[in-house]
């Protein structure tokens, strides 16, 4: 698949791409810094605390998010893992940015190109999102693989329009 050796990280001539991926993933870590070095929960997660709630929870019929989180903690029991949380966010918000840039098709050489995708990973309304301790990388994940939806709907446009569409139907 040529198209997944365009927004991959790790091959070999991506090496430009991991520049800017490392550069998105430094500011989203400077932008959260303050929620990642200080203790504010929501008041939700003072009771996963107590009552060992997952995000996932069965009754909630949640299961891939339950199972994700099994794998994320490697336990049953709710820890809080606060700064691996949101750093793996961070690297969430990084690789959205990157997949956005190569769905705009940015040249990777204009840095101010670049610098304009900013937003994506740095915004207020993703800072709301990431004061959440235990469900920010689910929401995070969730907008990488809307993200992820949208570069594969973009590549394949053709076929999802029909020449005999008309304005009348």
């Amino acid at each position: 698949m040529e198209q997944l050796k365009e927004i991959n990280l790790f091959h070999k001539e991506n090496t430009q791409l991991r520049k800017c991926f490392f550069f998105f993933f430094v500011i989203a870590v400077c932008g959260y810094l303050s929620l990642i070095v200080s203790f504010c929960p929501y008041s939700d997660d003072y009771c996963r605390h107590v009552a060992n709630f997952h995000v996932g929870a069965m009754n909630g019929q949640r299961y891939v998010t339950f199972v994700l989180e099994l794998i994320m903690y490697l336990s049953n029991i709710i820890t809080d893992a606060a700064p691996f949380t949101h750093i793996m966010s961070c690297g969430f918000l990084a690789y959205s940015a990157i997949i956005c840039l190569r769905m705009f098709k940015v040249n990777l050489d204009n840095k101010l190109e670049i610098f304009c995708f900013v937003p994506i990973v740095i915004n207020p309304f993703l800072f709301e999102s990431m004061m959440y301790r235990f469900d920010n990388p689910f929401m995070t994940l969730a907008l990488l693989l809307v993200v992820l939806s949208a570069y594969f709907s973009s590549l394949y446009q053709k076929i999802f329009c029909s020449s005999n569409y008309s304005a009348s139907d």
